[in-house]
């Protein structure tokens, strides 16, 4: 790892078999806000910068990257460009990510959203939304009225209207 290109928060549980990569290069790569969780086996690869907001909970087996291989070289075959492309990735305060999520390059997943289970996250979840599937979209957005998860046009295996902000924390999005 890149020494010094890791900042962890107070509070911050990282459980048994998390791995963090700090490409080499000068500055900070990796940034893990107060009291948040990474739960076991989390993969975390930094090219640039991977920011974790405040109070995220990240469970199990989750993918957090911020680059990709290049393989379209018109000379080399794949295996042998060590060249990446790379933008940062952020995870704003209070999102929790579900078991075996995938979040990638370039994508900054907004204040208090729910990543499902298995989701892959190609582009952006505004805040306070639910986002599941491959390629991950966005299926609820919590009301700020009154407060629950309201299905979005065009969403589907969303937790549905009326489901209220207390009872989805402890039942988990989808149950």
């Amino acid at each position: 790892m890149n020494p010094g290109a890791v900042h962890v928060g107070e509070g911050v549980v990282i459980r048994r078999g998390c791995f963090l990569r700090a490409h080499r290069g000068p500055g900070l790569r990796i940034r893990i806000g107060d009291g948040s969780s990474l739960n076991e086996r989390c993969r975390i690869s930094a090219a640039e910068e991977v920011t974790i907001g405040r109070h995220v909970m990240v469970a199990a087996e989750v993918f957090i990257v911020d680059h990709d291989h290049v393989f379209d070289h018109p000379d080399l075959p794949p295996a042998l460009v060590r060249e990446v492309r790379s933008r940062p990735v952020r995870i704003d305060d209070g999102c929790w990510l579900g078991f075996r999520s995938i979040v990638l390059k370039g994508v900054r997943v907004g204040r208090r959203s729910v990543v499902g289970a298995g989701a892959v996250v190609t582009r952006d979840v505004p805040p306070e939304s639910l986002a599941v599937g491959v390629p991950a979209r966005v299926v609820a957005r919590r009301d700020p009225r009154s407060g629950k998860w309201v299905k979005v046009a065009g969403g589907r295996d969303g937790p549905g209207d009326g489901v209220s902000p207390g009872r989805l924390d402890k039942a988990g999005p989808g149950r």
